[in-house]
């Protein structure tokens, strides 16, 4: 990108994403994202479309945002802080879940186990682990 072309807003990168990964250009959709993380490096949703291109082109990925949830909403808590710290550790600076994904999960989970610590506080997704053994 030229350097005096101002960065694309989020919206115009998702489109263009979609674009490539409906013409199964993933190498270049991966490129295309790998450097929308630079410019956007707290939009989880271009980690979780990456993780999704990776497996297309056979590169390793961490879980994406739904199957992460998913642990939670089974109630498999010691796997999703598994799964939470070895991402941590392996891709240092991965988004695996957005703040307000995981907002809307640890509620269905809480009511589940009829507990209403989570609704009680706001949630830090930086303290992940500390959030879920409270519920």
């Amino acid at each position: 990108m030229p350097p005096n072309m101002p960065i694309p807003y989020e919206g115009e990168i998702k489109n263009l994403a979609f674009e490539l990964w409906n013409k199964e250009m993933y190498q270049q959709e991966a490129e295309l994202l790998e450097t929308a993380i630079k410019w956007y490096p707290d939009a989880a949703s271009f980690y979780n479309e990456l993780s999704h291109v990776y497996a297309k082109l056979g590169k390793p990925a961490p879980i994406d945002e739904a199957a992460f949830l998913k642990l939670i909403e089974e109630g498999k808590i010691d796997e999703a802080i598994s799964v939470y710290e070895k991402t941590k550790k392996d891709y240092p600076g991965w988004k695996i879940f957005s703040e307000n994904a995981l907002n809307a999960a640890l509620p269905i989970y809480a009511e589940r186990r009829l507990c209403k610590c989570c609704k009680d506080f706001s949630i830090e997704c930086k303290n992940l682990p500390e959030i879920i053994q409270c519920i």
